[in-house]
């Protein structure tokens, strides 16, 4: 019956963790806090994390084309980006709790990398832990509400207002500062419509 329990709940997470829902069912564990040293559950916990919130538009990319510059530009920008958020994230979250002896301090490094690098993937779409976010410092909360802000890329199972929205901006911001009449990135155009229909994702107020 063990056997059988650990089967299901495998099963259960990696489909959890591909769908970004961040459901566990583990009984008397905070989200994954009791997996933190088992680097390998974290690891795969990511991966799946990442295929479901790159978007299946990318994965078709990635499978069918192998290298880079022959994607779609929505899928370069989404992996850039992505790349971006994570390592960000990375850091933020090693710096803002290098003190905090209730999240990372006192840890061996590799084991701090591990929590951040999960976190940093986990906490902007999934919502799977490994540390407890009660604990953490109030400039970490605000950093990941940022970053749950954003959320996944378009098309994939992840929430927010998508990578894809956040990379046309940042395109579009410094293309304005380089005093550029079109925005352009890797040789291509980005039509206005297509800009204003992201600013739109951007400023949209909720409907009631």
């Amino acid at each position: 019956a063990s056997d059988v329990y650990k089967r299901q709940s495998g099963i259960f997470h990696s489909i959890s963790a591909f769908n970004n829902a961040g459901f566990n069912i583990l009984p008397n564990s905070v989200s994954l806090e009791q997996f933190r040293t088992e680097y390998w559950v974290l690891a795969s916990t990511a991966t799946m994390i990442l295929i479901g919130g790159i978007g299946y538009g990318v994965m078709v990319d990635v499978v069918r084309l192998k290298r880079f510059n022959r994607y779609r530009l929505d899928s370069r920008l989404v992996i850039l980006v992505s790349l971006a958020l994570w390592m960000l994230g990375t850091m933020v979250l090693l710096i803002f709790e290098q003190g905090n002896s209730a999240t990372l301090k006192g840890l061996p490094f590799g084991q701090q990398l591990m929590d951040a690098f999960f976190q940093s993937v986990s906490g902007r779409t999934a919502g799977f832990s490994s540390i407890n976010f009660s604990a953490t410092e109030q400039h970490t909360n605000l950093f990941f509400i940022g970053l749950m802000f954003i959320g996944g890329a378009s098309g994939s199972t992840a929430s927010g207002i998508k990578v894809n929205t956040l990379a046309v901006i940042l395109v579009a911001v410094v293309s304005s500062i380089r005093g550029h009449a079109h925005v352009q990135v890797f040789g291509r155009e980005i039509a206005p419509h297509q800009l204003q229909r992201y600013l739109k994702v951007l400023l949209a107020k909720p409907s009631r």
